[in-house]
């Protein structure tokens, strides 16, 4: 056991130093983000030891994980099939089962399984990954154990985004929380663009050193998309669109602008974040964009009224659009083969005066139920996935997945773990069910063109907003 559990750990450091070594670039002096990069950790085996509890044998004991699909979140501990993701996910799983003398295993199904254990008192599950308009209900009902409360979890550990643990704590309980450890499932928009493209019209600058100087927003964007717009009547093929927007990723945008749709208090609870003044901003930010007649754009609102996500897909895949908006995190597969080198950028502050950019992501909690074997125990393997994750899945992710097929620039690989590190999560969007708080944006201006929409919008939806105050805070 030992000769095995020593050939795991060697394997598992030898793999992360191969994928940091290979990543490192210092070309840029990056703003300050709430969560460090993975070149800025301890040496791999240094972390381990400081974040792993040692002299811990479970016995050979079964942690069982519902998720609700099993693509993200896996416990394979078989053979290696090639795939770097899938080996870097063995790697990981083997570690902590000879670490801890356990046996990892991921049970299919969805939110209704945790709620009749629940009801019986069953110890049925581990940990949970479950659909996230499931979270809120979960935590209402007081389904789950708080995380704040066990020992076995460094909530302050750099491979939790601290972001997240601030802004999902309500009246000091923490519930849910998302690590590396089901980054496969974190959708998240943000913009790509043709890296090609863009230095043929543009000689000055690199978009990456505008992001990290704190410069990149919406109205730069916008400068940007005007003059790498060409149109050409009579003559679809001469068309270069400065934008391809997909309207579903609207929300992401929006969030990129500051907004919330909850405020912490300072006495625990809740407040509504959106007010009219921030979203008819935000709305007008959006519309100088979508509806700006100085933009060649393809969007199904706005510019080319009848264009589908297909439409502006296959005209940035072919070369003919500056920017697109897209989900990063899990729509890459579809972005390969390409004939020229695309880049990746968070989406536009709203003005400068913004301190942080903000990647939007509503997905990827886990969870530990509330009726448990043991809590700490469980809490042992949550804390590990997050660790070994932080350390093996989101590199290998970043550097085999996307950039192994899309790109091979270090400063794409840079600009990615910055994007990663900005991740945004809202507890409100746990209890919006509806979809009424983040389709704002999507049906108001964006469908009409209107950013004065927002206002009406508002006071017609104000007991659904009022709603989701109530039910945040009902949370103890």
């Amino acid at each position: 056991m030992k000769k095995r559990t020593f050939l795991v750990l060697l394997c598992f450091v030898l793999m992360l130093t191969t994928l940091l070594s290979a990543c490192n670039n210092d070309k840029y002096d990056k703003q300050e983000q709430t969560t460090a990069t993975v070149e800025e950790t301890d040496a791999p085996t240094d972390l381990l030891e400081k974040a792993l509890p040692n002299n811990i044998d479970f016995g050979g004991r079964e942690f069982v994980a519902l998720t609700e699909s099993d693509g993200g979140l896996q416990f394979n501990t078989e053979e290696f099939d090639g795939d770097p993701v899938n080996e870097a996910m063995v790697t990981r799983n083997l570690y902590i089962s000879e670490r801890f003398n356990c046996v990892l295993t991921t049970v299919e199904g969805k939110g209704d399984k945790l709620e009749v254990a629940h009801l019986t008192q069953g110890s049925d599950f581990d940990l949970v990954w479950p659909n996230p308009l499931f979270v809120g209900s979960f935590m209402i009902k007081g389904m789950v154990t708080d995380l704040k409360t066990l020992d076995s979890i460094d909530l302050t550990g750099e491979w939790w985004n601290q972001t997240h643990v601030e802004t999902w704590t309500c009246n000091n309980h923490l519930y849910a929380l998302a690590s590396d450890a089901t980054i496969l499932g974190q959708a998240f928009g943000a913009i790509v663009y043709n890296v090609d493209a863009y230095k043929d019209r543009f000689s000055t600058d690199d978009l990456y050193d505008v992001v990290y100087a704190g410069d990149w927003t919406v109205e730069k964007m916008e400068i940007l998309a005007k003059q790498a717009s060409a149109k050409v009547e009579g003559d679809e093929t001469g068309n270069f669109y400065g934008l391809g927007f997909w309207e579903n990723l609207a929300y992401g945008m929006m969030y990129g602008m500051d907004v919330r749709l909850l405020n912490p208090t300072s006495d625990g609870k809740f407040e509504l974040g959106y007010t009219n003044t921030c979203l008819t901003a935000i709305a007008e930010g959006i519309a100088s964009l979508i509806y700006n007649p100085e933009i060649n754009i393809l969007s199904k609102y706005g510019g080319s009224a009848d264009a589908t996500a297909s439409n502006f897909f296959n005209a940035f895949c072919g070369g003919n659009c500056l920017f697109m908006t897209w989900d990063v995190g899990s729509m890459y597969q579809h972005l390969r083969d390409l004939d020229f080198e695309i880049g990746y950028l968070p989406n536009p502050k709203l003005n400068e005066e913004q301190n942080d950019y903000r990647v939007m992501c509503s997905s990827g909690q886990m969870l530990i139920p509330y009726y448990v074997k043991d809590a700490e125990q469980a809490g042992t393997i949550f804390n590990a996935l997050g660790v070994c994750s932080y350390l093996e899945i989101r590199p290998t992710y970043i550097n085999k997945v996307l950039l192994g097929r899309l790109s091979k620039q270090a400063e794409h690989f840079e600009m990615l773990q910055f994007m990663h590190n900005s991740k945004f999560w809202d507890i409100g969007l746990s209890f919006d069910t509806t979809n009424e708080a983040r389709d704002i944006i999507y049906n108001t201006v964006i469908k009409s063109g209107t950013p004065s929409a927002v206002i009406v919008y508002m006071k017609g939806h104000a007991s659904a907003f009022e709603t989701i105050v109530e039910y945040a805070n009902k949370i103890n």
